[in-house]
């Protein structure tokens, strides 16, 4: 179980078909660094309008209700 747990495959529904990030370790505080930044450039690719959309589709997002 620790082990399925350590490397998980992470998946962001604005990335295209087939692609995620596969962790080796996701305890190394530098490979999520890592992989937080290709997940931020993949962002960045598919557009922030884009990004915004598959947010508000997704159940599993918080609505904010007033603003911060």
């Amino acid at each position: 179980m620790r082990n399925l747990c350590l490397r998980p495959w992470v998946w962001f529904s604005y990335f295209r078909v087939g692609r995620s990030l596969n962790f080796k370790n996701f305890a190394s505080a530098e490979e999520r660094v890592e992989k937080g930044l290709i997940a931020y450039d993949g962002a960045a690719s598919a557009g922030w309008a884009n990004v915004d959309k598959s947010l508000r589709r997704n159940p599993f997002v918080r609505r904010l209700t007033s603003p911060l």
